[in-house]
């Protein structure tokens, strides 16, 4: 190469160096860092019984309460033993009140009644009310439904339970579900 060719031949100029491209926010440490904190805040959340108790007891708070317990129980079931067989029967959480009604009206017919719920802790999630409804002929037409989300401790339910069919002339008691 002649001195000539060297100079004619474009000079390259040093490039600055490029910037490394950003990592995807999921290929960062403190993302799955924080995801993890999130599972396990929201686990403890589900696992709570709301109830609004601490875990953590004194011991000598907790040997009185067992010791108040043991006496109640023994109590419960001296009374248990004196009254007949049938009365020491234990109720049903839920209970339909007999006292429920079928009527037809210009809209739809249903059924209205009241559910109880015997039980000293509430009923927090879905409660379904169902009755088959049946025609003159006695044929199944279809259900009445209702639904709320939650009863209170040793609360009721005014439920209203619309039949989607609108040939119904009696209607039987199927079933109650409450979680």
């Amino acid at each position: 190469m002649t001195q000539n060719d060297w100079q004619s031949q474009p000079q390259q100029q040093p490039q600055a160096p490029q910037p490394k491209p950003k990592k995807p926010i999921y290929k960062r440490v403190w993302f799955w860092l924080l995801a993890v904190v999130v599972l396990v805040v929201a686990i403890g959340a589900l696992g709570n019984n709301g109830d609004g108790t601490d875990t953590k007891t004194n011991t000598t708070a907790s040997s009185e309460a067992k010791t108040n317990d043991k006496a109640a129980k023994k109590a419960e079931s001296k009374k248990a033993a004196d009254k007949p067989a049938e009365e020491t029967k234990p109720t049903e959480r839920l209970v339909l009140e007999k006292d429920y009604t079928f009527k037809k009206d210009e809209f739809s017919p249903m059924v209205t009644g009241t559910v109880s719920n015997n039980s000293d802790k509430p009923v927090k999630l879905l409660v379904t009310i169902t009755f088959n409804a049946y025609d003159e002929s006695g044929a199944n037409v279809g259900t009445c439904t209702d639904t709320t989300e939650s009863i209170d401790a040793n609360g009721k339910w005014k439920f209203k339970a619309y039949c989607l069919d609108g040939d119904v002339a009696k209607v039987k008691f199927k079933e109650l579900s409450g979680f």
